[in-house]
């Protein structure tokens, strides 16, 4: 079989299309608690805070360009720890499809489906991102790149339609926080950031290396501006009372909005539509890298069969919370933990181990 192919370019779609996903629609709100209206600052300082992780995955693979991430994993960590480190890894994707899959079958019954029962939207969607998920890496990034400008279409809507009405003195005064706060605030963006760690499954199959750290620049700051944008619509309508008791602040700013030259009346229900598309584009990365780290650790060529095994577990973690706190507290405290071991630490230990050894076999 051929070996998959993708551009540059790619690597831009995968970045935004994992990144942008549930998470952007409750990051408003939960931003605006912690910081204010000076939310906006955190924003752009966990995008720069991207920018030197990214040129760590950039570094690995420069120092091994001829091999994928599970070869350069097992040659600088040995098989045994990395494939401990897979199963960290395998437990933080899958995690997060259970998480995905549950707050999106909650968001389109509320808002779409009143009575299509929950079980069913939760197992129609995981079946749904089951059929791309089979296929390769490449299939994989081209389709993160076709719905890559759905993504921007997603946000620039919202902008539009926010625009008539916002209040952009509610951004004022600026830089009234403290240095605790901003950290908080960092911490719980940078969060809504997680899902670029999937180009460590991709970066080896890009024909133009020299060109992927642009790309994933491209990504961070396609990201930073669409959560900037967001953010700060948000607060030019609400207020910091309002934004605290508000779960989902984004999806109320669209119901709230009554512009009399708008022809569609349930313009909520056309964002969401836009938006479940939106999150598709972020489950199916995750999903694929989930079975590949199956088929890897099982030593087995094809991926496709442990993508079919993985629906009921994902189910089963949507299913588990019994209400919505549950999902987004006990649920989030092990994504937390898991994500960073996966995005973060684990390929600061490859680069590590694979710089020491190059040293090594230079003497």
């Amino acid at each position: 079989m051929d070996k998959p192919k993708i551009s540059h370019i790619h690597i831009r779609g995968i970045i935004v299309s994992t990144s942008v996903g549930v998470g952007v629609l409750s990051m408003p709100g939960a931003l605006g608690e912690l910081m204010g209206n000076d939310g906006w600052i955190a924003i752009i300082l966990a995008g720069l805070l991207l920018i030197p992780f990214m040129a760590i995955y950039d570094r690995i693979f420069s120092l091994y360009p001829d091999k994928d991430f599970f070869e350069i994993g097992k040659e600088t960590m040995g098989t045994f720890i990395f494939t401990i480190f897979l199963f960290i890894f395998l437990a933080y994707l899958v995690l997060t499809l259970g998480i995905i899959s549950r707050t999106l079958a909650e968001l389109i019954k509320i808002y779409l489906l009143q009575t299509t029962p929950l079980e069913v939207i939760m197992l129609i969607f995981i079946l749904a991102s089951t059929y791309i998920a089979c296929y390769e890496i490449d299939v994989i990034a081209r389709a993160s790149y076709f719905l890559y400008p759905i993504i921007i279409l997603f946000a620039l809507i919202i902008v539009l339609i926010s625009l008539p009405n916002a209040d952009f003195t509610r951004l004022l005064p600026v830089f009234d926080i403290d240095f605790i706060s901003t950290v908080k605030g960092v911490k719980e963006t940078f969060f809504s950031f997680l899902g670029f760690e999937i180009i460590l499954l991709a970066i080896p199959f890009v024909e133009d290396k020299e060109k992927v750290f642009k790309s994933q620049l491209i990504g961070a700051f396609t990201i930073t501006v669409i959560y900037l944008a967001l953010f700060i619509m948000t607060i030019s309508h609400f207020s910091l009372k309002q934004i605290e008791i508000i779960v989902y602040p984004i999806l109320m700013l669209i119901r709230q909005l009554d512009l009399p030259w708008f022809f569609l009346e349930n313009l909520d229900g056309l964002v969401m539509a836009l938006w479940v598309i939106v999150v598709f584009s972020t489950m199916a990365p995750f999903y694929y890298g989930s079975g590949k780290i199956l088929s890897k650790i099982f030593r087995t060529k094809k991926h496709k069969y442990f993508i079919w095994g993985l629906i009921p577990v994902i189910y089963y973690i949507g299913i588990l919370p019994k209400n919505f706190i549950e999902l987004i507290e006990d649920m989030g405290r092990y994504f937390n933990i898991l994500a960073v071991i996966s995005a973060i630490i684990i390929p600061i230990i490859i680069l590590i181990s694979a710089s020491i050894r190059k040293k090594v076999l230079k003497r």
